[in-house]
């Protein structure tokens, strides 16, 4: 009886306990169900346009794209050495450098006939050194080179390396010559007749006189501006008896093998001359004229243009090598250029005659050139020649030129610590007329009347230092025709209707220079 009772007890709590069981179950698995993906409700063309403007996935390593780069590490730069040398062989030394960093060792056959034992006795002190530095510190020392390739030490006594130089091959020269004759020729002009079998004759020269010796001249050869030239003379200099060399200029390369000091000491020049020859000036320049109002036919006061607060005066020269004085100012720091003309202005009109702009290199000069180029007779040679009872006369004419305007020449030099050296030379011509004088019946020269204004000088300034050159000062002549339109032009009457004045006036040319280092 009480058999059956727990039976049915029993199988009550196993069906009410399962039947919970079983609704949890169910309820869990709903739960967990997927519904419908997010395309099953979706119209065609939507599924279709998120299919083609949806992003690419990303990927964690792009194609294309370089893996990352480790360093390599030498056992020479990881190992550290304590050492301590007293007249040891530097072949022992080495051999054990090789050992404690686990490489191979190659000594080259020409290390024992350049080194002898006695001269390969080292005496060192090293405490907690890495093997390289021990190595480059003997090898300095017993002047020998060394190479790492392939887990092999190679010790030589030669070293080989290639510069590559890229100079400029142009050779460029300079010359000025002022006071003398800076009359140019263009060269001579045959005219007249001749004939054939001349047996005799006669000749007659006449030349036009225009000398005047008394001048400074110099002078920049290619020579001295033959940087390649310079440079291997100073590495033949440079070289050991056992060096050599070979040198190429179309390509610009320089192969050097001698001893790692000679190595040394030529590329250390190069390196010096490439960073002395690679830099550059700018030069800003204006070129004026003032017209001398009255009350400053003296001239400008470069001691009121001194004291007036454009910036700190540097230097100031006083120059009579160009046979009139002439007087720089050095100002430091960037005083403006319209501020010294506006002071200029206080003398007189200003007329700008050029504002040039132009970078120039170490050592090389530079030409500026404004003006025109007027030819003129300076020669007839005239020869009578006769032959056969004929006489024929041939003429020849030799042409010249002169130059009416402005020239300067520049030649900047920087020194180490970037002060700048210039040489300046200005020359301002101004043709005045060219008068035709007659000799004898059919002969005629030209003369020239001319006025120059030139100088040379040397300045020293430094960067974005203004240059005023000045104190050229002209008496020029001025003449003015004046004439009623029409009248004044007819012959024999004309000069009625007309009036010619004659005046002078002082003008004094002025340089203002900007110098910077590029």
């Amino acid at each position: 009886m009480w058999y059956w009772r727990l039976r049915s007890e029993f199988t009550k709590f196993i069906w009410g306990r399962g039947l919970f069981i079983s609704l949890v179950l169910v309820f869990l698995w709903g739960c967990a169900a997927k519904g419908p993906a997010p395309s099953e409700g979706l119209s065609k063309e939507y599924r279709q346009y998120l299919e083609h403007n949806s992003p690419p996935a990303k990927k964690e390593n792009p194609e294309g794209l370089p893996g990352p780069v480790f360093k390599t590490i030498s056992p020479l730069d990881t190992r550290r050495l304590t050492l301590s040398l007293h007249q040891e062989d530097a072949l022992s030394v080495f051999y054990l450098i090789a050992r404690e960093a686990g490489l191979n060792l190659v000594i080259d056959r020409e290390v024992p006939q350049y080194l002898s034992p006695e001269a390969r006795k080292v005496t060192a002190e090293f405490h907690e050194y890495t093997l390289r530095e021990i190595l480059e510190a003997l090898c300095q020392t017993l002047d020998l080179s060394y190479e790492i390739r392939g887990g092999i030490i190679f010790i030589r006594a030669f070293e080989e390396k290639i510069f590559d130089l890229s100079f400029l091959q142009t050779l460029r020269a300079s010359k000025f010559q002022l006071g003398g004759d800076v009359l140019g020729g263009i060269g001579g002009q045959g005219a007249g007749g001749g004939g054939a079998g001349a047996t005799g004759g006669t000749s007659q020269e006449i030349v036009s006189p225009l000398k005047g010796q008394y001048e400074v001249a110099g002078e920049t050869t290619q020579k001295s501006t033959d940087i390649y030239a310079q440079l291997e003379a100073s590495i033949k200099a440079l070289l050991s008896k056992d060096g050599t060399y070979t040198f190429n200029q179309l390509t610009g390369n320089l192969f050097v093998r001698d001893h790692p000091s000679a190595v040394r000491r030529v590329a250390d020049l190069i390196s010096r001359l490439k960073a002395r020859y690679g830099r550059q000036v700018l030069i800003e320049a204006k070129i004026v004229e003032v017209a001398l109002s009255q009350g400053h036919e003296l001239g400008i006061d470069w001691m009121t243009v001194r004291d007036s607060r454009l910036a700190a005066v540097s230097s100031a020269t006083l120059d009579f090598r160009s046979g009139m004085p002439t007087l720089t100012f050095t100002y430091q720091h960037k005083p403006s250029f319209e501020g010294v003309l506006r002071l200029l202005e206080n003398y007189g009109q200003v007329h700008i005659l050029s504002n040039p702009r132009v970078r120039v290199m170490h050592g090389q000069p530079a030409i500026i050139s404004v003006g025109r180029s007027v030819g003129y007779v300076r020669e007839i040679n005239r020869e009578v020649v006769s032959s056969d009872n004929i006489s024929q006369t041939q003429t020849t004419v030799e042409t010249s030129a002169i130059f009416d305007g402005l020239l300067l020449g520049v030649t900047p030099h920087i020194t180490d610590s970037g002060e700048i050296i210039l040489h300046i030379v200005p020359i301002k011509s101004d043709l005045v007329e060219l008068r035709r004088e007659e000799f004898g019946t059919d002969t005629a020269v030209t003369l020239p009347q001319v006025n120059l204004r030139e100088m040379s000088t040397v300045i020293k300034v430094t960067p974005h230092d203004l240059v005023i050159i000045g104190g050229l000062i002209l008496n020029r002549k001025d003449r003015e025709i004046r004439q009623i339109w029409g009248l004044g032009r007819l012959p024999g009457i004309g000069p009625l209707f007309g009036q010619r004045t004659r005046g002078e006036q002082k003008v004094e040319l002025v340089i203002l220079l900007r110098i910077s280092l590029v």
